[in-house]
C-alpha cells in the first residue's frame, strides 16, 4: 500500500467458484498509476451485485462486468469508455425494439440517452405483462394435446424479452449512480479512498471497512402506528386463543374428561 502501486480493490461475494463458497477480495496492482492517483485507492464492494445462476452459485453477467468496469473507468478520468458503454446500452435496446417491433418496439427504438431509459423500462415491462396475458389466453384456448406446445413457446418469448428487461435494468443500476460520467462515492458500493484515510483504518483493505452501508429506504410506513396495529391484533389473537381454551375445557368436561 505504501508504495502507491495499490490500485483497486473488488470484494466478491459468496458462492462466485465451484469448489468454495467462501466470498474473496480482488487485488489490481498498477505501477503505473498516474500521479494524482498514487496516494487513493479505489474500493468497490460487490457482494450484493451479482446474478445468482442457482441456490448455491452466482456469477457476473457480462453487462455487471461492464459496470463494474465502468466504476473503474470513472475513477480513471476515462469518461469517454463509460459514454461508450452507455451508447452500446442504447444499442442494445434499440436492437430489443428491431425485434419486438409494433408500438412498443417503436419505442424503443428511439432509445438514445440516459434520459430515455426510465421510459424504456415501463415499455418493456407493460409489453412483458401483455405478452403474458396473451400466453395465458392462448394455452386455455388451445387444443389439450397443444397446450404445452403453446406455452413453451410464449415462455422462450417472455424470457427473451425478460433478458432485454434486465439490458435496461442493468443500464439504470449505473446511470443512477453516476448520471452523465462523474465518479462520485456511493455508499454500501465503492470509495475512493486516501492513504491517511486507509492508515486511520489500521492499513485495512478490506472494501467493507471503507464503502459503509447503503442508505435504508424509507417505506413509507410509520413505526409507531405499524406497531400498534400489531400490538392490536396480537391481543385479539390471544383473546381468540382464550376463548377457544375455554370451549375445548368445557367440552372435556361434558364429557367427563
Amino acid at each position: 500500500m505504501k508504495s502507491g502501486h495499490v490500485d483497486v480493490m473488488l470484494y466478491v461475494g459468496n458462492n462466485f467458484f465451484y469448489t468454495k463458497s467462501l466470498p474473496c477480495t480482488l487485488w489490481f496492482l498498477d505501477k503505473g498509476k498516474p500521479e494524482e492517483l498514487k496516494d487513493k485507492v479505489l474500493f468497490i464492494d460487490a457482494q450484493n451485485y451479482h446474478t445468482a445462476i442457482d441456490t448455491t452459485h452466482n456469477e457476473w453477467s457480462p453487462w455487471q462486468l461492464k459496470n463494474l468496469t465502468a466504476i473503474v473507468w470513472l475513477y480513471r478520468g476515462e469518461t469517454a469508455k463509460y459514454q461508450e458503454l452507455i451508447d452500446d446500452y442504447c444499442s442494445a435496446i434499440r436492437e430489443a425494439g428491431d425485434l419486438i417491433g409494433g408500438e412498443a418496439g417503436s419505442a424503443l427504438a428511439k432509445v438514445s440517452g440516459i434520459d430515455d431509459l426510465a421510459g424504456a423500462k415501463e415499455t418493456l415491462a407493460t409489453f412483458i405483462s401483455e405478452v403474458k396475458d396473451e400466453a395465458k389466453d392462448a394455452v386455455e384456448a388451445a387444443k389439450r394435446n397443444e397446450r404445452k406446445k403453446v406455452r413453451a413457446a410464449f415462455d422462450e418469448r417472455i424470457a427473451g424479452l425478460e433478458e432485454q428487461l434486465t439490458i435496461v435494468d442493468e443500464a439504470l443500476w449505473l446511470t443512477e449512480k453516476f448520471d452523465a460520467g462523474e465518479y462520485e462515492d456511493v455508499a454500501g458500493l465503492c470509495k475512493v479512498a486516501t492513504r491517511s484515510e486507509i492508515e486511520e483504518k489500521n492499513w485495512s483493505l478490506t472494501p467493507g471497512a471503507h464503502v459503509g452501508v447503503p442508505p435504508v429506504e424509507d417505506d413509507g410506513v410509520d413505526f409507531h402506528e405499524r406497531m400498534g396495529e400489531i400490538h392490536s391484533e396480537l391481543l385479539r389473537l390471544q383473546a381468540e386463543s382464550d376463548e377457544l381454551m375455554a370451549t375445548i375445557t368445557r367440552n372435556f368436561e361434558e364429557l367427563g374428561l
